[in-house]
């Protein structure tokens, strides 16, 4: 097997691509990887160098759709972020990126739209604006949860879900946690947290 360099070119001249060595820079190779790991054979590398050497692959022809399955797969936390940046550096270049992940947060910042699968049915579809219109979301967490506070909270908003004694409410309203506060104890029930934070992907699929 030849130098990872060297394959890479070799990918660059198979498509028609200018040399990933040129003046032009914005190449996949150089983008993804730097360094001695170039001058080696591909086999002789780490997981996750071999990852980024797939994304010079990828890259090198300059795409106008990039379909990757797990990108992020193997690389290290620094990867990871160099990584992000790579991908919206070619989203602004034009590039239309498919990408199949098991990893919500992570591919969120990324994403403009978004298909949720599970046991091969899909369970949402559409962009990240129309799946997660709401700014906040409120987690009330209870021993349990009596008809009473079911019923006083019905008229706010819609609750996502009620599970192992925690209520889960989409809301724009930044004060909504402070009046379910002052509600519980209105009632006079006990609980253990009344939270608010930012909704995410992972509250569409669980």
């Amino acid at each position: 097997a030849g130098a990872v360099v060297d394959d890479v070119i070799g990918l660059a001249g198979w498509a028609g691509a200018a040399r990933p060595d040129g003046d032009e820079g914005g190449d996949g190779e150089s983008d993804v990887e730097r360094g001695d790991a170039l001058d080696q054979p591909a086999a002789t590398l780490s997981k996750g160098t071999r990852r980024r050497v797939a994304l010079a692959n990828a890259l090198v022809a300059q795409p106008k759709i990039l379909l990757l399955d797990e990108p992020s797969a193997d690389l290290d936390p620094v990867g990871r972020r160099e990584l992000e940046a790579l991908l919206l550096e070619e989203r602004a270049r034009g590039c239309a990126i498919l990408v199949s992940s098991h990893l919500l947060l992570e591919m969120e910042p990324l994403t403009t739209r978004v298909a949720m699968l599970h046991a091969g049915a899909l369970l949402a579809e559409g962009s990240l604006a129309a799946l997660i219109p709401t700014r906040h979301l409120v987690e009330v967490a209870l021993r349990e949860l009596p008809d009473a506070l079911r019923a006083a909270t019905a008229h706010l908003l819609p609750v996502f879900h009620e599970r192992e004694g925690r209520m889960t409410i989409a809301t724009n309203d930044p004060d909504l946690a402070g009046e379910i506060r002052r509600l519980l104890d209105g009632l006079g029930v006990a609980y253990d947290a009344v939270t608010t934070r930012r909704p995410n992907l992972r509250d569409l699929f669980f």
